[in-house]
């Protein structure tokens, strides 16, 4: 494998594109971390379709061949922009579902879905694109998607109950998209934060109460 020059005493050794033009140089991973951070401003903002290279380039102030330094291509940029958001926003909701002595059964799914109520539009906004290509195999993020469900569907069966009950899985997935549902509202000043969590107790409520789905019927009714 070729290496590349060490650069020259007294030089720089940002890369070239970091060293054009007037922006303050920053160390590689700080760098990253910037991209990636307005990266999801975009997608937040806009929706992950309309992410690019030239549009990250033009909002971060830098320019496409230093974008090019840190990702090679728009697939790899937006994957590692998923990832860096979802391992924070999986982690906060992982720590609110940690089984703990409270004798109330709706405190714990409460608090869990109090942090996600309580994240940035921006952040929402990311998530709901991210599964919107769970059912679309051929698509780029498509596996990555399908992680994210997983990774739901294992926090939210701590309450519900086995994950590889057909039934559980319906149920945690209706919950999550009726959380993002009441995010809507939330965002849009429908409903407060308190509102939107004694809809979503209702709807937890009803949940638990629900005759469970034997694998057939689920099978009929995804056909």
């Amino acid at each position: 494998m070729a290496t590349s020059p060490k650069p020259a005493a007294g030089r720089s050794s940002a890369p070239a594109s970091e060293r054009q033009g007037t922006r303050p140089y920053m160390r590689a991973d700080e760098r990253r971390r910037q991209l990636l951070d307005v990266a999801a401003r975009i997608a937040g903002q806009d929706g992950l379709e309309q992410l690019t290279i030239v549009g990250l380039a033009s909002a971060a102030g830098v320019s496409r061949a230093l974008v090019y330094d840190h990702f090679s291509d728009l697939s790899s940029l937006v994957a590692a922009m998923l990832m860096h958001h979802f391992a924070a926003i999986d982690a906060a909701v992982a720590r609110s579902i940690l089984p703990e002595s409270n004798p109330d059964p709706l405190h714990t799914p409460l608090q869990a879905a109090r942090r996600f109520l309580e994240l940035s539009r921006e952040d929402r906004h990311i998530l709901r694109s991210l599964m919107a290509h769970t059912d679309v195999p051929q698509h780029e993020l498509s596996a990555l998607a399908i992680e994210m469900r997983e990774r739901s569907v294992d926090r939210w069966s701590q309450i519900l109950g086995a994950p590889d009950d057909l039934g559980t899985r319906a149920r945690i997935w209706a919950l999550v998209h009726s959380l993002h549902g009441l995010g809507d509202l939330v965002s849009t000043g429908v409903l407060s934060v308190e509102q939107a969590l004694a809809d979503f107790a209702s709807l937890f409520e009803a949940g638990l109460r629900a005759p469970l789905l034997d694998g057939s019927r689920l099978a009929i009714l995804g056909r």
